[in-house]
């Protein structure tokens, strides 16, 4: 399998309580635009949901750094936040069958 270089976090949406958020982010400095790319389509392909926000910038001053939001809505979804690897991502939320809107 590819080396995405990336880690996924997963929390409730701020914005819409009965939505998750799937942030992809760089596990590294060292992680490259097109690793992050790479794995949100693959993410994308698998779960069927596309991003809703992204940055592929490194802002050290505003302490920003990139990533790729994903909203997945689901009101049956309860999730502490957690911090995973891609595959365990999708793996998790193709199980529960979600479908895309």
């Amino acid at each position: 399998m590819y080396d995405y270089g990336v880690f996924v976090e997963t929390k409730k949406s701020k914005e819409d309580e009965s939505c998750l958020e799937v942030m992809i982010k760089p596990a590294s400095k060292r992680t490259t635009t097109e690793q992050l790319e790479r794995a949100a389509e693959e993410f994308k392909m698998m779960t069927g949901f596309y991003p809703v926000d992204f940055n592929y910038e490194w802002n050290p001053e505003e302490r920003k750094e990139p990533y790729v939001m994903f909203r997945i809505p689901g009101k049956e979804i309860e999730v502490a936040e957690t911090r995973s690897t891609i595959g365990k991502a999708i793996d998790v939320l193709t199980q529960r069958q979600l479908s895309p809107l």
